[in-house]
């Protein structure tokens, strides 16, 4: 019985719940010689502002880094600042980035490009200890002579930054140096509403200790907004004052030991049902015993949205995954997987329309670059052994692609196609023009993806009501009672006069 207890018994867990990780947000006044001193840091990763980083700075900045043998391993920065002069690499007074120790990705956006070559703005995502935590960094203009309407561009760019971040999935943040109190940006009213706090007033509320000033001991100007998962995960913040004279640093300690469970009960989305004559019955003997009503409720289901579905095929109209599934949940699924966020695409390639978190659609968006890179190598002159290799390596990982049911190959030959397209997946790579035509039709099937997905996403409603407090409150507005009609009925009557 002792044996079993020992064995039982799990010893250290309380002292050690699990990885732990750091998040910085500083503004250094310019990274070009930072290098050396960030070599000695603890910190996991920063999200910097003011990095006065141009094309040649950056590399400068990055091989800085190698010289001094620091564990950052990761930086994305934004768009690259102008140059001061002619002779100098040393940029303008913007730039935002996020240097780790951890892989980062680059996401992809939708702002202005005027927006985003001046620098101030960069949506990444960090993988800490297996968990994407996502957000952007935000470089505010200051007040001056120098910035017109300085107040009202950071708030433009902090409701961009918003607008971006409700559309990311699990941790997320907005971090970076406002350069303005919040009570003047509407656009901090809007993060409250989301349920974004700040890291310093979590910390207030579990310790009791006050926020401080982070520029110049007076203001505070850096902040780190963080979302619900995010705050769950969150431990203790300090503002560290040693680093830069102007602004102090804002370090956050983060348990990446506690999963990030979820209790969902996945509801399918509605579904665009087909005429009763375009789609097969439901055949079969269905709810013949009492005792398997459940089992023919579920198959009776399942039967009616393949018919559905193959019926749509037909119609050339896109099937999402998360229409079906009805009938077959029968509890609250616990959820600890996270989609990993898809990366920005490169320069030439497309652009992804939908911005939000769907696996059937990263996967799609996945298969549909490695068409493009293979049409690519196909119009290569050059044919040497390697190319060959490269080429018959990537066409088999598009053959052998995740997220065509039952694969890729089937999946191509049952959809419905289209004029002069292939009628089936070749086990041998195809030549430049045959791969081409693949590429087109899988195009015109992402795109009728993300329509449907962008139709059908709560982000923007759930944003337009945090942004608009009337809406809030409609939505949970009580229903007006019934009008009340009046009657009126006229009586003629004659009085005689005695």
């Amino acid at each position: 019985m002792w044996i079993c207890v020992l064995l039982a018994v799990r010893v250290g867990e309380a002292a050690h719940p699990g990885p732990t990780w750091t998040l910085g947000v500083s503004n250094l006044n310019g990274l070009n010689s930072r290098a050396f001193m960030l070599a000695e840091s603890t910190v996991d990763s920063w999200l910097f502002s003011e990095t006065h980083l141009t094309i040649p700075g950056e590399k400068a900045f990055r091989a800085n880094l190698r010289e001094a043998k620091a564990q950052y391993c990761s930086f994305v920065g934004g768009s690259p600042v102008p140059a001061r002069s002619g002779v100098s690499d040393i940029g303008q007074w913007s730039g935002v980035g996020a240097l780790s120790k951890f892989p980062v990705r680059r996401l992809s956006h939708q702002w202005p490009d005027v927006v985003y070559r001046s620098g101030r703005l960069v949506c990444v995502s960090i993988c800490c200890h297996g968990v994407w935590v996502s957000g952007v960094v935000v470089y505010g203009t200051p007040t001056g002579h120098t910035h017109v309407n300085g107040r009202e561009v950071t708030n433009e760019l902090l409701s961009l930054a918003i607008a971006r971040v409700n559309l990311l999935s699990g941790p997320c943040f907005v971090a970076g140096d406002f350069n303005h109190d919040l009570e003047r940006l509407p656009a901090a009213a809007v993060l409250a509403r989301l349920h974004f706090e700040d890291c310093q007033d979590v910390h207030a509320r579990m310790t009791g200790v006050l926020p401080k000033a982070t520029c110049r001991g007076k203001t505070r100007r850096d902040f780190l907004f963080m979302s619900r998962e995010l705050c769950a995960m969150f431990d203790h913040c300090e503002v560290d004052d040693n680093t830069v004279s102007d602004h102090s640093a804002l370090i956050c300690h983060f348990n990446g030991g506690r999963e990030l469970l979820r209790y969902a009960w996945p509801i399918p989305d509605p579904m665009e049902w087909e005429p009763a004559a375009a789609r097969d019955p439901v055949s079969g003997p269905l709810f013949t015993d009492s005792a398997c009503a459940t089992q023919d409720y579920q198959a009776f289901w399942n039967q009616a949205e393949t018919n559905n579905n193959d019926a749509r095929r037909l119609s050339r109209k896109p099937v999402v995954r998360a229409m079906n599934g009805r009938g077959s949940v029968l509890a609250p699924q616990v959820r600890t997987l996270q989609v990993p966020p898809l990366k920005a695409s490169r320069p030439g390639d497309r652009q992804p329309l939908f911005l939000g978190s769907c696996l059937q659609h990263v996967q799609w968006t996945k298969q549909l670059r490695r068409l493009q890179s293979f049409v690519r190598l196909s119009k290569a002159p050059l044919q040497t052994s390697a190319h060959c290799v490269h080429v018959h390596s990537l066409w088999a990982a598009i053959r052998s692609a995740r997220g065509f049911v039952p694969t890729f190959e089937a999946w191509w030959s049952s959809r419905a196609l289209g004029v002069g397209e292939p009628q089936s997946v070749p086990v041998q790579p195809p030549n430049a023009a045959q791969a081409a035509l693949f590429y087109l039709g899988l195009e015109l099937e992402v795109a009728s993806l993300e329509k449907a997905l962008i139709k059908t996403r709560s982000h923007a409603k759930r944003l337009l009501k945090a942004s608009d407090a009337q809406a809030m409150y409609a939505a949970v507005r009580r229903e007006a009672p019934a009008q009340v009609d009046s009657l009126v009925s006229t009586v003629t009557a004659v009085i005689n006069v005695i």
